[in-house]
């Protein structure tokens, strides 16, 4: 599967067709940038948003658009920090922290997702919007730092494992032309698609990569004839509702034959998967594939997973990103039953939770937002880990409806 992979890879990297200009690549990028800024104001009281200038990959003449960052991350902590140390200081003491800060950051999210679990009456749905975005916005500029080592190390193993200029697109297409061996047996190929899985969504590279990437998911093997829509991963008929009877099931009362995380959507969704019948793609590394493994550890066994099992980024781009949303009333109106969703919060190109739909119902519910504007949209029922529930959208207790500016839910392979 990975050898028949890399070759169509190296088709789409080596085809003009697929190969953008430079010029339109980076408008596209100031424009998405441009919007993530000006949709997320608030996070300016703890530092101004920027966006970084592309990154170049030589071989293929293509830019890499970075996530937006604060400005100053040392500033964005320190006033984050002082506008919820009740809450970061109660993270401390309970899972017995350090003093917060870069290192340790995604330690306080982690922790700070248990109390959801565990707390709800402590922490307010606008509380927890206001740390998702933050922590969203200070993931891209981890995730900037591995973007960068990345880009930098397939631009060095391309320089040694060519002889010809690689200055241009259509070098890069004649030398695949001329020698597809060399290419795809090029381990710099595979580099490009584990690259694909860490950039923002709105580059040129993870949108040739993401279709491929996902069709190592094969379908299922018997697929019942279904009189109404199908549904996400092509479900339908009896493995539709074991998907749907194991959500129910296990969306409050947690499974004790997997791990379990405190940000554990991920996990509870590639579960849904695997009781509907879809098989794993197992691979050695955790960057590959999409699996799960007990493997026995001196006395004990333990619970292995690869990063797409347990990341709602990479199990979203793994999948394949379909159709978007941008308010409840549109999110209403695209969801079948079997539906897997997933949320970016911030509309900066990096999924940060995933969930999946048990029902969908006829009753149209209404929202309204700060600004006093009124929406009707098709209830649907949510069955999701992390802050565990199943509940219908309109119920007081979550926050599905609220699309603040900026956040997008996308449906997964669909």
């Amino acid at each position: 599967m990975k050898k028949t992979l890399l070759f169509s890879l190296a088709i789409l990297l080596f085809n003009g067709n697929f190969i953008k200009p430079v010029s339109n690549f980076i408008d596209k990028n100031i424009d998405i940038n441009a919007n993530v800024i000006a949709n997320n104001k608030e996070l300016f009281k703890y530092s101004p948003l920027v966006s970084r200038d592309p990154l170049k990959l030589e071989y293929i003449n293509e830019n890499i658009n970075l996530y937006v960052e604060y400005e100053s991350i040392d500033n964005a902590l320190e006033n984050f920090h002082s506008k919820h140390i009740d809450i970061l200081n109660k993270i401390k003491n309970d899972f017995v922290l350090g003093t917060f800060n870069e290192d340790n950051s995604y330690l306080y999210f982690d922790a700070f997702l248990n109390l959801l679990d565990n707390s709800n009456k402590y922490i307010s749905y606008e509380v927890e919007d206001e740390f998702r975005t933050f922590f969203d916005i200070l993931d891209g500029t981890l995730k900037n730092k591995k973007i960068a080592t990345m880009v930098q190390e397939i631009n060095e193993e391309m320089k040694t494992t060519s002889t010809m200029s690689m200055n241009s697109a259509s070098n890069a297409k004649h030398t695949f032309a001329t020698d597809k061996k060399t290419i795809v047996g090029n381990e710099s190929i595979s580099r490009l698609a584990d690259l694909s899985l860490l950039i923002p969504t709105h580059n040129t590279l993870f949108e040739t990569f993401n279709e491929l990437i996902s069709e190592e998911i094969t379908p299922l093997a018997e697929i019942e004839a279904h009189s109404g829509m199908v549904s996400t991963f092509g479900l339908a008929g009896t493995a539709l509702n074991k998907a749907v009877d194991y959500a129910t099931k296990h969306a409050e009362s947690r499974n004790g034959k997997y791990h379990s995380f405190s940000a554990d959507c991920t996990n509870f969704t590639s579960q849904i998967l695997e009781a509907a019948g879809v098989k794993q793609v197992v691979s050695a590394s955790e960057h590959s594939g999409w699996w799960h493994k007990l493997v026995s550890d001196s006395w004990e066994l333990r619970h292995t997973h690869s990063v797409s099992w347990v990341r709602a980024d990479t199990f979203a781009r793994y999948m394949g990103i379909g159709k978007k949303a941008y308010n409840i009333r549109q999110l209403g109106d695209m969801v079948v039953r079997g539906d897997f969703i997933a949320v970016d919060y911030t509309g900066n190109g990096s999924w940060d939770h995933v969930a999946f739909v048990t029902a969908v119902d006829s009753y149209y519910a209404t929202y309204s937002d700060d600004l006093g504007n009124s929406y009707y949209y098709k209830d649907f029922r949510v069955a999701q880990h992390t802050t565990d529930y199943l509940r219908y959208v309109s119920h007081k207790n979550n926050n599905w409806e609220k699309f603040p500016s900026g956040r997008v839910v996308a449906l997964v392979r669909r």
